[in-house]
Protein backbone atom coordinates (compact mmCIF):
# COMPACT_ATOMS: atom_id res chain seq x y z
CA UNK A 1 0.00 0.00 0.00
CA UNK A 2 2.76 2.22 0.57
CA UNK A 3 5.48 3.53 -1.53
CA UNK A 4 7.81 4.43 0.89
CA UNK A 5 9.21 2.39 3.60
CA UNK A 6 11.40 3.61 6.11
CA UNK A 7 14.42 1.64 7.92
CA UNK A 8 12.47 -1.00 8.49
CA UNK A 9 14.94 -3.56 9.24
CA UNK A 10 17.51 -2.13 11.29
CA UNK A 11 19.06 -4.98 13.30
CA UNK A 12 18.75 -6.96 9.99
CA UNK A 13 22.06 -4.53 8.44
CA UNK A 14 21.98 -1.14 7.35
CA UNK A 15 22.53 -2.71 3.73
CA UNK A 16 18.86 -4.54 3.78
CA UNK A 17 16.92 -1.37 5.57
CA UNK A 18 18.36 0.70 2.68
CA UNK A 19 17.73 -1.60 0.01
CA UNK A 20 14.05 -1.63 0.77
CA UNK A 21 13.95 2.35 1.06
CA UNK A 22 14.96 2.88 -2.28
CA UNK A 23 12.69 -0.19 -3.44
CA UNK A 24 10.06 1.88 -2.13
CA UNK A 25 10.89 5.43 -3.01
CA UNK A 26 11.61 4.16 -6.77
CA UNK A 27 8.26 1.91 -7.85
CA UNK A 28 5.50 0.89 -5.93
CA UNK A 29 6.20 -2.41 -3.48
CA UNK A 30 5.55 -5.68 -4.99
CA UNK A 31 1.84 -6.07 -2.84
CA UNK A 32 -1.54 -5.64 -3.64
CA UNK A 33 -2.89 -2.05 -2.68
CA UNK A 34 -5.17 -3.48 -0.24
CA UNK A 35 -4.52 -6.85 0.23
CA UNK A 36 -6.94 -9.36 2.21
CA UNK A 37 -6.23 -9.11 6.05
CA UNK A 38 -8.11 -9.77 8.94
CA UNK A 39 -7.52 -10.50 12.85
CA UNK A 40 -8.49 -13.71 14.47
CA UNK A 41 -9.20 -14.45 18.13
CA UNK A 42 -10.01 -17.57 20.16
CA UNK A 43 -9.02 -19.99 22.37
CA UNK A 44 -6.91 -23.41 21.27
CA UNK A 45 -7.16 -25.29 24.54
CA UNK A 46 -6.33 -23.58 27.06
CA UNK A 47 -4.38 -21.31 25.26
CA UNK A 48 -5.74 -17.79 24.17
CA UNK A 49 -4.34 -17.10 20.31
CA UNK A 50 -4.68 -14.03 18.22
CA UNK A 51 -3.98 -14.21 14.55
CA UNK A 52 -3.37 -11.19 12.50
CA UNK A 53 -3.02 -12.71 9.17
CA UNK A 54 -3.14 -11.24 5.91
CA UNK A 55 -2.79 -12.96 1.55
CA UNK A 56 -1.08 -11.36 -1.20
CA UNK A 57 -1.63 -11.54 -4.98
CA UNK A 58 -3.44 -15.06 -3.56
CA UNK A 59 0.04 -16.76 -3.81
CA UNK A 60 1.80 -14.94 -0.48
CA UNK A 61 0.82 -15.40 3.21
CA UNK A 62 1.87 -13.50 6.51
CA UNK A 63 1.09 -13.92 9.88
CA UNK A 64 1.76 -12.38 13.40
CA UNK A 65 0.75 -14.35 16.31
CA UNK A 66 -0.01 -13.10 20.04
CA UNK A 67 0.23 -15.63 22.56
CA UNK A 68 -0.01 -13.78 25.81
CA UNK A 69 -0.25 -17.36 28.15
CA UNK A 70 3.16 -17.86 26.78
CA UNK A 71 4.09 -13.93 27.17
CA UNK A 72 5.45 -14.96 22.99
CA UNK A 73 5.03 -13.04 19.63
CA UNK A 74 5.98 -14.86 16.50
CA UNK A 75 6.01 -14.06 12.97
CA UNK A 76 6.08 -15.44 9.59
CA UNK A 77 5.55 -15.47 5.69
CA UNK A 78 4.41 -18.26 3.66
CA UNK A 79 1.93 -19.85 1.08
CA UNK A 80 -1.09 -19.80 0.33
CA UNK A 81 -1.79 -23.35 -1.21
CA UNK A 82 -4.93 -22.95 -2.19
CA UNK A 83 -7.70 -20.28 -2.11
CA UNK A 84 -8.47 -21.73 1.60
CA UNK A 85 -5.86 -23.03 3.12
CA UNK A 86 -2.02 -21.69 3.84
CA UNK A 87 1.60 -22.99 5.11
CA UNK A 88 3.54 -20.21 7.06
CA UNK A 89 7.04 -21.04 9.11
CA UNK A 90 6.90 -18.99 12.49
CA UNK A 91 10.09 -17.17 14.44
CA UNK A 92 10.17 -14.92 17.38
CA UNK A 93 9.44 -11.47 17.01
CA UNK A 94 11.34 -9.93 19.80
CA UNK A 95 10.35 -6.37 18.47
CA UNK A 96 13.09 -5.85 16.69
CA UNK A 97 12.48 -5.51 12.73
CA UNK A 98 9.46 -3.32 12.65
CA UNK A 99 7.46 -1.24 15.09
CA UNK A 100 4.61 -1.83 12.46
CA UNK A 101 3.11 -5.27 11.59
CA UNK A 102 1.77 -3.51 8.66
CA UNK A 103 5.36 -2.30 7.18
CA UNK A 104 6.80 -5.57 8.14
CA UNK A 105 4.22 -7.77 6.22
CA UNK A 106 5.42 -5.14 3.25
CA UNK A 107 9.21 -5.90 4.29
CA UNK A 108 9.39 -9.88 4.54
CA UNK A 109 9.60 -10.62 0.88
CA UNK A 110 13.03 -9.15 1.56
CA UNK A 111 14.10 -11.30 4.12
CA UNK A 112 14.35 -14.66 2.77
CA UNK A 113 18.13 -14.29 3.85
CA UNK A 114 17.85 -12.50 7.40
CA UNK A 115 14.73 -14.60 8.88
CA UNK A 116 15.56 -15.61 12.40
CA UNK A 117 15.25 -19.21 13.53
CA UNK A 118 11.94 -20.89 13.04
CA UNK A 119 10.81 -22.82 15.89
CA UNK A 120 7.15 -23.02 14.94
CA UNK A 121 4.50 -23.55 12.14
CA UNK A 122 0.92 -22.56 11.55
CA UNK A 123 -1.45 -24.45 8.55
CA UNK A 124 -4.99 -23.07 8.40
CA UNK A 125 -8.18 -23.12 6.19
CA UNK A 126 -10.08 -19.83 5.99
CA UNK A 127 -13.11 -18.20 4.55
CA UNK A 128 -11.68 -14.96 3.01
CA UNK A 129 -15.21 -13.31 2.01
CA UNK A 130 -15.14 -9.78 3.61
CA UNK A 131 -18.66 -9.85 4.07
CA UNK A 132 -18.44 -12.91 6.58
CA UNK A 133 -17.25 -11.32 9.87
CA UNK A 134 -18.08 -14.49 11.41
CA UNK A 135 -15.59 -16.59 9.36
CA UNK A 136 -13.17 -18.90 11.82
CA UNK A 137 -9.64 -19.86 10.85
CA UNK A 138 -8.92 -23.84 11.21
CA UNK A 139 -5.68 -23.78 12.52
CA UNK A 140 -2.82 -26.42 13.48
CA UNK A 141 0.02 -24.75 15.42
CA UNK A 142 2.87 -26.39 15.81
CA UNK A 143 5.88 -24.90 18.97
CA UNK A 144 8.53 -27.19 19.97
CA UNK A 145 6.76 -28.62 23.19
CA UNK A 146 3.40 -28.54 22.20
CA UNK A 147 0.44 -28.68 18.97
CA UNK A 148 -2.03 -26.51 19.44
CA UNK A 149 -5.57 -27.30 17.42
CA UNK A 150 -8.95 -26.03 16.78
CA UNK A 151 -10.55 -23.12 15.46
CA UNK A 152 -10.96 -19.06 15.92
CA UNK A 153 -13.11 -16.62 14.81
CA UNK A 154 -12.90 -13.77 13.09
CA UNK A 155 -12.83 -10.64 15.21
CA UNK A 156 -12.07 -7.66 12.45
CA UNK A 157 -11.34 -6.88 9.01
CA UNK A 158 -8.83 -4.21 7.50
CA UNK A 159 -10.62 -1.52 6.01
CA UNK A 160 -8.87 0.53 3.08
CA UNK A 161 -9.44 4.16 2.16
CA UNK A 162 -7.07 5.42 -0.52
CA UNK A 163 -7.80 8.83 -2.34
CA UNK A 164 -5.20 9.86 -5.17
CA UNK A 165 -5.49 13.46 -6.96
CA UNK A 166 -2.57 14.19 -9.39
CA UNK A 167 0.46 13.66 -7.64
CA UNK A 168 -1.12 13.59 -4.20
CA UNK A 169 -1.93 10.23 -2.83
CA UNK A 170 -2.72 9.42 0.67
CA UNK A 171 -4.18 6.31 2.13
CA UNK A 172 -5.11 4.31 5.10
CA UNK A 173 -5.78 0.95 6.41
CA UNK A 174 -7.27 0.17 10.00
CA UNK A 175 -8.71 -3.08 11.91
CA UNK A 176 -12.90 -2.56 11.19
CA UNK A 177 -14.10 -4.80 14.43
CA UNK A 178 -17.37 -6.66 14.49
CA UNK A 179 -17.97 -6.66 17.77
CA UNK A 180 -20.45 -4.28 19.64
CA UNK A 181 -18.71 -3.02 22.36
CA UNK A 182 -15.76 -2.09 20.13
CA UNK A 183 -18.01 -0.11 18.19
CA UNK A 184 -16.83 3.70 19.52
CA UNK A 185 -13.26 2.81 18.30
CA UNK A 186 -14.37 1.38 15.12
CA UNK A 187 -16.36 4.52 14.19
CA UNK A 188 -13.32 7.06 16.03
CA UNK A 189 -10.56 5.02 13.37
CA UNK A 190 -12.78 5.10 10.56
CA UNK A 191 -13.31 9.07 11.25
CA UNK A 192 -9.99 9.33 11.97
CA UNK A 193 -8.54 7.84 8.50
CA UNK A 194 -11.01 9.84 6.55
CA UNK A 195 -9.80 12.99 8.54
CA UNK A 196 -6.27 12.53 7.76
CA UNK A 197 -6.58 11.37 3.97
CA UNK A 198 -8.63 14.45 3.03
CA UNK A 199 -6.37 16.61 5.13
CA UNK A 200 -3.10 15.63 3.51
CA UNK A 201 -4.71 15.66 0.41
CA UNK A 202 -6.29 19.25 0.80
CA UNK A 203 -2.25 20.66 2.29
CA UNK A 204 -0.74 19.13 -0.91
CA UNK A 205 -3.41 20.76 -3.11
CA UNK A 206 -2.42 24.14 -1.80
CA UNK A 207 0.96 24.10 -2.73
CA UNK A 208 0.70 22.75 -6.16
CA UNK A 209 0.66 26.58 -7.73
CA UNK A 210 3.58 27.19 -5.82
CA UNK A 211 6.24 24.24 -7.17
CA UNK A 212 4.06 21.99 -8.38
CA UNK A 213 5.18 19.15 -5.91
CA UNK A 214 8.20 18.00 -7.45
CA UNK A 215 8.19 13.88 -7.41
CA UNK A 216 4.64 14.21 -5.80
CA UNK A 217 2.96 13.86 -2.47
CA UNK A 218 2.56 10.38 -0.56
CA UNK A 219 1.12 9.24 2.93
CA UNK A 220 -0.16 6.28 4.10
CA UNK A 221 -1.41 5.50 7.53
CA UNK A 222 -1.52 2.02 9.11
CA UNK A 223 -3.04 0.58 12.91
CA UNK A 224 -2.50 -2.28 14.12
CA UNK A 225 -3.11 -4.14 16.92
CA UNK A 226 0.38 -5.00 19.37
CA UNK A 227 -2.12 -6.70 22.12
CA UNK A 228 -5.31 -7.19 23.93
CA UNK A 229 -5.68 -8.86 27.33
CA UNK A 230 -8.65 -8.29 30.01
CA UNK A 231 -10.57 -5.22 29.15
CA UNK A 232 -7.51 -3.26 27.10
CA UNK A 233 -6.20 -2.90 23.73
CA UNK A 234 -3.17 -1.79 22.97
CA UNK A 235 -3.33 -0.01 19.13
CA UNK A 236 0.02 1.33 17.14
CA UNK A 237 -0.63 3.85 13.78
CA UNK A 238 2.60 4.00 11.71
CA UNK A 239 2.44 6.53 9.05
CA UNK A 240 4.69 7.08 6.22
CA UNK A 241 4.77 10.08 4.38
CA UNK A 242 7.55 11.90 1.80
CA UNK A 243 6.57 15.78 0.77
CA UNK A 244 10.18 16.38 -1.12
CA UNK A 245 13.51 16.16 -0.09
CA UNK A 246 15.99 13.16 0.07
CA UNK A 247 14.07 11.03 1.59
CA UNK A 248 10.43 9.37 3.32
CA UNK A 249 9.88 10.35 6.72
CA UNK A 250 8.13 8.18 9.65
CA UNK A 251 6.22 8.28 12.50
CA UNK A 252 3.96 7.23 14.88
CA UNK A 253 1.34 7.32 17.14
CA UNK A 254 -0.36 4.93 20.24
CA UNK A 255 -3.68 4.64 21.77
CA UNK A 256 -4.18 1.99 24.66
CA UNK A 257 -8.23 1.53 25.11
CA UNK A 258 -9.89 0.05 28.17
CA UNK A 259 -13.33 -1.79 26.73
CA UNK A 260 -16.29 -0.99 28.74
CA UNK A 261 -20.25 -2.23 28.10
CA UNK A 262 -20.75 1.61 27.48
CA UNK A 263 -17.89 2.33 25.22
CA UNK A 264 -13.91 2.64 25.75
CA UNK A 265 -11.71 5.33 27.40
CA UNK A 266 -7.90 5.78 26.40
CA UNK A 267 -5.68 4.89 29.60
CA UNK A 268 -2.26 7.13 29.77
CA UNK A 269 1.14 5.89 30.81
CA UNK A 270 0.93 6.79 34.12
CA UNK A 271 -2.28 4.99 35.05
CA UNK A 272 -0.43 1.66 34.01
CA UNK A 273 1.82 2.43 37.45
CA UNK A 274 0.58 2.17 41.44
CA UNK A 275 -0.33 5.92 42.69
CA UNK A 276 3.26 7.02 44.44
CA UNK A 277 5.49 4.66 42.78
CA UNK A 278 8.44 5.70 41.24
CA UNK A 279 8.03 4.77 37.61
CA UNK A 280 9.50 6.99 35.98
CA UNK A 281 12.83 6.85 37.69
CA UNK A 282 12.88 3.35 37.05
CA UNK A 283 11.21 3.21 33.51
CA UNK A 284 13.56 6.07 32.46
CA UNK A 285 17.10 3.73 33.49
CA UNK A 286 15.27 0.80 31.98
CA UNK A 287 14.87 2.03 28.41
CA UNK A 288 18.07 3.97 28.20
CA UNK A 289 19.81 0.96 29.33
CA UNK A 290 17.92 -0.53 26.38
CA UNK A 291 18.62 2.34 24.00
CA UNK A 292 22.25 2.05 24.61
CA UNK A 293 22.63 -1.24 23.84
CA UNK A 294 20.93 -0.14 20.65
CA UNK A 295 23.47 1.86 19.76
CA UNK A 296 21.19 4.93 19.32
CA UNK A 297 23.62 7.87 18.53
CA UNK A 298 21.89 10.50 20.39
CA UNK A 299 22.04 8.44 23.57
CA UNK A 300 25.48 7.74 23.02
CA UNK A 301 26.38 11.34 22.83
CA UNK A 302 24.08 11.94 26.44
CA UNK A 303 21.07 13.50 25.37
CA UNK A 304 18.78 12.11 28.52
CA UNK A 305 15.96 10.87 27.48
CA UNK A 306 12.66 11.96 29.73
CA UNK A 307 8.89 11.39 29.95
CA UNK A 308 8.43 13.18 27.65
CA UNK A 309 9.44 11.08 25.10
CA UNK A 310 7.45 8.39 26.01
CA UNK A 311 4.72 8.79 23.90
CA UNK A 312 4.69 6.35 22.02
CA UNK A 313 3.53 3.01 23.36
CA UNK A 314 2.14 -0.30 24.01
CA UNK A 315 0.91 -3.47 25.34
CA UNK A 316 1.53 -7.09 23.99
CA UNK A 317 2.22 -10.42 25.09
CA UNK A 318 5.92 -9.87 25.28
CA UNK A 319 5.82 -6.53 27.51
CA UNK A 320 5.58 -2.87 27.39
CA UNK A 321 7.26 -1.31 24.46
CA UNK A 322 8.03 1.97 23.19
CA UNK A 323 8.19 3.48 19.70
CA UNK A 324 10.42 6.21 19.11
CA UNK A 325 10.67 8.12 15.69
CA UNK A 326 13.57 8.09 13.06
CA UNK A 327 15.62 11.18 14.55
CA UNK A 328 14.20 11.30 18.45
CA UNK A 329 16.90 8.76 19.45
CA UNK A 330 19.75 8.82 16.33
CA UNK A 331 20.18 9.83 12.80
CA UNK A 332 17.78 9.34 10.12
CA UNK A 333 19.97 6.49 8.93
CA UNK A 334 19.01 4.04 12.34
CA UNK A 335 15.60 4.67 11.40
CA UNK A 336 12.89 3.98 14.51
CA UNK A 337 13.93 2.50 17.58
CA UNK A 338 12.13 0.05 19.55
CA UNK A 339 12.02 -0.67 23.33
CA UNK A 340 9.99 -3.39 24.97
CA UNK A 341 10.43 -3.67 29.00
CA UNK A 342 9.99 -7.18 30.05
CA UNK A 343 6.67 -7.13 32.45
CA UNK A 344 8.79 -9.25 35.23
CA UNK A 345 10.56 -5.81 35.29
CA UNK A 346 7.57 -3.79 35.97
CA UNK A 347 5.51 -5.99 38.23
CA UNK A 348 6.38 -3.94 41.54
CA UNK A 349 5.30 -0.80 40.15
CA UNK A 350 2.24 -1.71 38.03
CA UNK A 351 -1.31 -0.85 39.17
CA UNK A 352 -2.48 -4.06 40.98
CA UNK A 353 -6.13 -3.58 39.07
CA UNK A 354 -4.82 -2.04 35.75
CA UNK A 355 -3.97 -2.95 32.10
CA UNK A 356 -0.08 -3.96 33.38
CA UNK A 357 -1.92 -6.14 35.65
CA UNK A 358 -4.64 -7.90 33.13
CA UNK A 359 -1.32 -8.68 30.79
CA UNK A 360 0.67 -10.18 33.71
CA UNK A 361 -1.86 -12.46 34.56
CA UNK A 362 -2.88 -13.00 31.18
CA UNK A 363 -6.46 -12.74 31.51
CA UNK A 364 -8.30 -13.06 27.97
CA UNK A 365 -9.95 -10.61 26.18
CA UNK A 366 -13.51 -11.45 25.91
CA UNK A 367 -14.31 -7.89 23.94
CA UNK A 368 -13.62 -9.06 20.56
CA UNK A 369 -16.87 -11.47 20.75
Amino acid sequence: MTKHLDYLLRSCGRGLAALIVLIGVGSAVAADLAPWRALYAGNLGTEEVIVDLQLMAGEVAHARLLLNGRELVLFGTGTVVDDNAIEIDLAVDAGQYSPSIALLYLALLNMDETMPTIIGHLSGTLNPTWQDDGATLDLVLTLPDATLSGAIPRVAQQAYLRLDEGRLEAGAAWPRFGAPVLRVVANSLEAQAYDQVSTFIAEGRSYVDDDGLGWGWTNDDYVDVLGAAGNYLSLLTSSTNYTGGAHPNSFYTSALYEIGPDGASVVDLEDLFAEGADWQTAVLALVTADLLRQEAVWIENETAVAVSDLTTFGLGPDGLTFVFDPYAMGPYVQGAFIVTLPYSELTALMEPRGALAAFVAHLPAHFFR
